[in-house]
């Protein structure tokens, strides 16, 4: 799967049968909107009566979206290299934060230090023109 947004881009790699159990056992409450899983956040007994299965989670639909990632996954990575991560998206959801976080935080402190040499060059360049 890939995230991208304003400021960084992340890539989780996730291996296809993980995924298959992550999105064929997902289930949703019609009610609340509330997202449980029939492995991992069984929905309570009072609810599950009433959980549906999205209508794109479906095997066949599952390996189309699949394909189309691995697709374009090789263009992305081209184009994000420099600021693309690559995470482990086997594990649980909170060690995926936790290593997205620790990653996101060293470029940001490098891309500070940077940019605060950038600009004491840019100072030393005006003070020397004058």
């Amino acid at each position: 799967m890939c995230i991208r947004d304003r400021y960084q881009r992340r890539v989780r790699e996730v291996d296809r049968d993980v995924l298959k159990t992550r999105c064929l056992g997902r289930r949703i409450d019609p009610v609340t909107g509330v997202t449980y899983h029939v492995k991992f956040n069984p929905p309570p007994a009072s609810v599950a009566s009433r959980c549906i299965t999205r209508p794109d989670d479906t095997e066949e639909r599952l390996e189309k979206r699949i394909n189309i990632y691995e697709k374009e996954r090789a263009d992305l990575l081209a184009v994000f290299k420099d600021e693309a991560m690559i995470l482990n998206g086997n594990r649980n959801m909170n060690h995926v934060f936790a290593e997205f976080n620790t990653q996101l935080s060293a470029k940001l402190y490098k891309k500070e230090r940077v940019d605060a040499a950038a600009g004491i060059r840019k100072r030393a360049t005006r003070r020397s023109k004058l």
